[in-house]
């Protein structure tokens, strides 16, 4: 009975019916089966059920592979918190990890390029100053931004994360 649940999952999976597929390798402990099909239907919602389903059942383990298995696919706040309430940290910090240092190059490589042109466009005159949008809430204004008298000098390599 099992293996002919199996097949009925794979044939879900096919036919892009990725939550019955995931449920139904879920209910027969096929674990490996649903992370894969998770995985390929890549959607956040489904892999997010999944891995507060592993929470529920106190499957640590199944937590940490469905982290490696959907990685591109968890987003980092749902993990933060489920990691956080539930004592998963140690089985969540390899993901942490990789996480920190995808953000860090990337943050890296907006910083080199922004900082290369800077150096193109560096003709000795003043950066420009950036407005920012002013939060409105209906017809009431939040918040108003300082007049530009009042505005100090910054420098645009401390508003190059901005960009």
């Amino acid at each position: 009975m099992v293996e002919f649940r199996r097949i009925a999952a794979v044939l879900y999976k096919r036919n892009g019916q990725w939550a019955q597929s995931v449920e139904l390798s879920k209910k027969d402990n096929l674990y490996s089966d649903a992370m894969k099909s998770a995985a390929e239907s890549s959607d956040a919602d489904v892999v997010e059920k999944l891995l507060r389903f592993f929470v529920e059942n106190d499957s640590k383990e199944c937590f940490a592979a469905c982290l490696y298995t959907c990685y591109d696919y968890v987003r980092p706040d749902v993990v933060m918190e489920l990691a956080w309430k539930n004592g998963y940290t140690d089985f969540a910090m390899p993901y942490f990890i990789q996480v920190i240092k995808e953000y860090t190059t990337k943050v890296d490589e907006l910083a080199k390029a922004n900082s290369s042109e800077e150096k193109e466009g560096a003709s000795g005159a003043t950066p420009p100053v950036t407005q920012f949008p002013t939060p409105v809430v209906g017809e009431c204004c939040l918040l108003s931004p300082p007049p530009p008298s009042s505005l100090l000098f910054v420098h645009s390599r401390s508003l190059s994360f901005i960009r």
